[in-house]
């Protein structure tokens, strides 16, 4: 099993009956979602999202959110699944940088990522507050 899974798991034992596992890592600016989406582990977002105290829409202090971490790559369409479903998310979230994870899959071409998204009801039409930008602008 890969080392940063064995962390993961090992941070969620200890505190799997406490709202801690919403805390940031400081060091590198992680929480336990983030860094369970950002290195594909499904079982553990799925874990992440049934404890009640859970953001599935928290801000990174680089900006960036769980949605949008995993739409970077078409190898994350389980934690794009499972986020998806969660049913306080926004779909349409911006990033500090404007960026939707609609827009961020289309930029990068992960087509994968772009499929899932509109299935679960992203809006093509979205325009961001502070680019002016629709969705189809992200390939420009």
């Amino acid at each position: 099993m890969h080392l940063g899974k064995l962390r993961l798991w090992r941070f969620l034992i200890i505190h799997r009956s406490s709202n801690q596992v919403t805390l940031f890592n400081s060091q590198k600016g992680l929480c336990p979602l983030t860094f369970a989406v950002q290195n594909d582990i499904p079982s553990a977002v799925a874990y992440l999202m049934s404890v009640p105290s859970v953001d599935v829409n928290v801000l990174m202090p680089d900006g960036r959110f769980p949605l949008l971490i995993a739409s970077e790559t078409d190898d994350r369409i389980q934690c794009i699944s499972l986020l998806a479903n969660a049913a306080d998310i926004d779909l349409n979230k911006e990033s500090t940088e404007g960026m939707t994870s609609l827009m961020v899959a289309v930029a990068e071409n992960r087509l994968l990522a772009l499929q899932a998204l509109l299935a679960f009801g992203a809006d093509v039409n979205y325009r961001s507050r502070l680019l002016g930008m629709f969705t189809v602008g992200a390939t420009v």
